[in-house]
């Protein structure tokens, strides 16, 4: 997919960006008419604004990409969510804790929120953000993930967390259910 940037002054931040989400897009700036008048045939989008773009890259990470890259302007780090157990805030910076490894970015916590938000993640403590896909068990203070790390649970937080948690719970199985019973037909 070729996607064409037309005037948008981080235009060349944003295409890396996309470029590195999905091998299967290209992305070229333009400023001027002409430019982009000449290269309109070639063109399967053509984005006109920094709100577009940004509403794009929200679009394809929320449906096509199984993916997140946290770009802090400097780098850009690309993680699976799958992989993804838990998101502390460290100062200024996030941690991102995986499996057998760790990666902190210049990010702050509330905009992970944010980035992380059509996914199954739940803020649990004014630090911590966890994926649900990793939760084991509920402690009155504490949530135990499937790795064996237990992350904390803010008193303020937790009738929330129990309520996400069971609605969680009760979505996966459903959707087990649902893909054992396809699965007998």
């Amino acid at each position: 997919m070729k996607i064409m940037l037309y005037g948008i002054a981080k235009g060349k931040m944003y295409g890396e960006y996309l470029e590195q989400c999905a091998a299967n897009i290209r992305v070229d700036c333009c400023e001027t008419l002409s430019e982009l008048s000449d290269n309109l045939s070639s063109c399967d989008l053509v984005i006109l604004s920094e709100k577009a773009v940004k509403q794009y890259i929200h679009l394809y990470e929320r449906y096509f990409a199984k993916s997140i890259c946290f770009n802090d302007g400097k780098s850009i780090e690309k993680l699976s969510v799958d992989e993804i157990y838990y998101v502390e805030a460290n100062m200024k910076k996030i941690c991102i804790r995986k499996k057998a490894e760790e990666c902190t970015v210049n990010y702050a916590l509330k905009d992970a929120e944010q980035l992380l938000l059509d996914y199954d993640f739940l803020k649990v403590h004014r630090s911590y953000i966890i994926n649900l896909r990793h939760f084991k068990k509920l402690m009155h203070n504490s949530i135990i993930l499937d790795n064996g790390v237990e992350v904390p649970v803010s008193k303020y937080r937790y009738p929330d967390v129990k309520i996400r948690l069971m609605d969680y719970i009760q979505k996966q199985a459903k959707k087990d259910w649902e893909s054992d019973w396809e699965n007998d037909d």
